[in-house]
């Protein structure tokens, strides 16, 4: 679905605005930015993500640089109509959504493994015990891989760096609040109780990002 000139114009506005991140200002022409054919296939439930028009704008810019930069078997599959814009990524990455993350080992080996993904404010975000195997291996050798693959219809990869975040840091109030609006409701308010008692999260710091989805026409939904 198209967006209409009123949803268009509300990428001007404070709808996508996180109450728990600093206020943005509007970027000016962000309409020219971010055109209807690249936003594409989003519907009114882009007016609850948590990105900012910033946001969408750097998202985008990388997601263009990564198809700049790959190789022509990958461009042969990842044709323009089967490409995802900013919003109608962070739209369909609402929520907890799997990752296989690839860390890699002391001797150079990828050790890849599902974990929980949360995309925030243009990123990948996930988390798992300070002494697990995979924290360890981003503590000493931070470069990882992840894809999303619910169906051969829509899959995410991003290739970048693991950064560590604090969830009990102001800065982070606003990822904070969104890890509880997930959890929460599933496990009830002691979620928050193990929030703090522990788990470690990384920020996939991506300098690649490829999106690919299926036209309905091509058996996609």
């Amino acid at each position: 679905m198209r967006l209409s000139a009123l949803e268009l114009s509300t990428l001007n506005t404070v709808t996508m605005h996180d109450p728990h991140e600093p206020q943005v200002k509007p970027v000016q022409g962000v309409r020219e930015t971010l055109r209807e054919p690249t936003l594409g296939r989003c519907s009114r439930r882009l007016l609850f993500m948590h990105e900012t028009p910033q946001d969408l704008i750097a998202l985008q810019r990388l997601v263009d640089e990564s198809y700049e930069a790959a190789g022509r078997h990958l461009l042969s599959i990842i044709t323009p109509d089967r490409r995802l814009g900013a919003a109608e990524l962070a739209e369909k990455l609402q929520g907890m959504r799997l990752l296989v993350l690839a860390t890699v080992t002391e001797d150079g080996r990828p050790l890849a493994g599902p974990v929980d993904g949360v995309f925030y404010r243009g990123s990948f975000y996930f988390g798992s015990s300070p002494d697990s195997v995979r924290m360890r291996h981003v503590r000493h050798r931070p470069a990882v891989s992840a894809s999303h693959v619910p169906g051969e219809e829509f899959a995410v990869t991003v290739h970048g760096t693991a950064e560590l975040i604090d969830v009990s840091s102001p800065d982070h109030a606003g990822f904070r609040q969104t890890l509880l609006d997930i959890y929460a409701p599933r496990f009830g308010a002691d979620w928050e109780a193990f929030l703090d008692s522990g788990p470690v999260y990384a920020r996939i710091a991506a300098h690649r990002m490829f999106t690919f989805w299926m036209p309905p026409s091509e058996g996609g939904e």
